[in-house]
């Protein structure tokens, strides 16, 4: 109902304005109580973008500014958990860090014994699967793992992934 962020953007420039780096807040377009599916980008460009080139207004689209944290992985989990919303599209960037953004987001819906964050860097994630570690650093194998993920819980009717062609929907664009 308020403003809590702001992102300044411009073609040389993208940053938070001071006091906008909120990490359990949304940036949120389109609500409708009517809505049943919930669409998570990082940024509000990749949303607007991915609206345009799809023409798809029927969701309600958020974007958690950037790195998700676990605050947003969790409010998302809630949302669909609730049946506020019945199936979640991750549209986030097309690279490592899009894909890390997803896997938060969908470890929120598997029990930590079954699938766990070990540890990540900027290039590289380590999972553990049913006390199986897996050391991921290949972005196509980030996505077959992710895939199987969702097919391996019963996910499919829940929780969608979709990556522009480009590094983000606003490239796309």
């Amino acid at each position: 109902k308020t403003v809590v962020g702001l992102e300044i953007r411009d073609s040389n420039e993208k940053k938070m304005a001071l006091g906008s780096e909120v990490v359990d807040s949304f940036w949120v377009s389109n609500y409708s109580k009517t809505h049943k599916t919930l669409v998570v980008s990082e940024n509000p460009i990749d949303n607007l973008s991915y609206c345009q080139l799809n023409r798809n207004f029927s969701c309600t689209h958020i974007a958690s500014l950037g790195t998700i944290s676990d605050k947003q992985c969790h409010k998302i989990a809630q949302l669909i958990n609730r049946g506020i919303y019945k199936s979640l599209k991750l549209i986030n960037d097309n690279d490592f860090a899009g894909y890390k953004n997803d896997l938060k987001i969908i470890s929120k819906f598997i029990p930590q014994d079954k699938l766990r964050i070990v540890s990540q860097e900027v290039k590289s994630i380590i999972i553990e699967i049913e006390n199986e570690q897996i050391d991921i650093s290949n972005i196509n194998i980030f996505k077959w793992i992710l895939g199987k993920i969702i097919q391996n819980n019963d996910l499919g009717n829940k929780i969608n992934i979709e990556k522009s062609a480009s590094k983000d929907w606003n490239n796309e664009l």
